[in-house]
C-alpha cells in the first residue's frame, strides 16, 4: 500500500461532499454501476470520482474507490504501470481530494514514473531542465499527463504530475530535482 499526498485545494472541481464517508464497493463487484453502495451519499463521492477518471478515457472497470473525507482508496487492477499511475493522478488531482492510498495491482511489472508537485511559476519545459537536464524534453511530460493535461502551457500550482524515468531507471533526484519522489508497488 502507498498514500500518495495531494494538494487539497487544487485540482479539477467536482461537487463533492466530502463531509461523510462513503461506503467500500461491494466485494467482487467492480463496474460502472458499483463504484460504492453507499451510505448516506449513496455512494455519491465514488461514482463522481469514477465518472471523472471515464471522462478522462482511462479504464476505471477493475478499480474500486473508496472515499472518507478528503482521503481516496483505489483499490483493483491496472494493466500496466503507466495506467496505474494516470489514474492515481486523475483521482489526486481533484479538488477536495488530500490523499491517495494505491492499493492496485499491475498486469505488468513496469518501471514506475518519478512525481513532481507543480510550483508557482513552473512550466513543463522548467520541469523537463530541472529533471532531464534539458527543456526541449518536455514533451515527454506532456504526453505521460495525457489525457490529464490536455494543454502543455496549462499546469497549475499544486498539480501532480508524472514524471517518466529515462531509459536505465534514472530517477528524479540524479538531476538534481526535487517534489514528489517515486510511485513504487506494483505487484501487491
Amino acid at each position: 500500500m502507498n498514500v500518495m499526498q495531494f494538494v487539497m485545494e487544487a485540482g479539477r472541481r467536482l461537487r463533492l461532499h466530502l463531509e461523510g464517508d462513503d461506503a467500500p464497493d461491494a466485494p467482487g463487484d467492480r463496474g460502472a454501476d458499483s463504484a460504492s453502495s453507499g451510505v448516506g451519499g449513496g455512494g455519491e463521492n465514488a461514482r463522481s470520482i469514477r465518472e471523472a477518471i471515464e471522462e478522462l478515457g482511462l479504464d476505471a472497470r477493475r478499480v474500486d474507490i473508496h472515499v472518507n473525507g478528503g482521503r481516496v482508496r483505489v483499490t483493483g487492477e491496472a494493466e500496466n504501470q503507466a495506467e496505474r499511475e494516470k489514474i492515481l493522478l486523475a483521482v489526486g488531482n481533484i479538488d477536495g481530494v488530500s490523499e491517495v492510498v494505491d492499493e492496485i495491482v499491475v498486469a505488468e511489472d513496469d518501471e514506475p514514473s518519478d512525481f513532481y508537485d507543480v510550483k508557482k511559476g513552473d512550466t513543463l519545459y522548467s520541469i523537463s531542465k530541472k529533471h532531464y537536464g534539458k527543456g526541449g524534453e518536455f514533451p515527454k511530460i506532456f504526453e505521460a499527463n495525457k489525457p490529464m493535461l490536455k494543454d502543455p502551457d496549462r499546469i497549475w500550482p499544486g498539480q501532480k504530475l508524472r514524471i517518466p524515468r529515462q531509459k536505465g531507471g534514472e530517477s528524479w533526484g540524479s538531476k538534481g530535482g526535487s517534489g514528489g519522489g517515486s510511485w513504487g508497488g506494483g505487484k501487491g
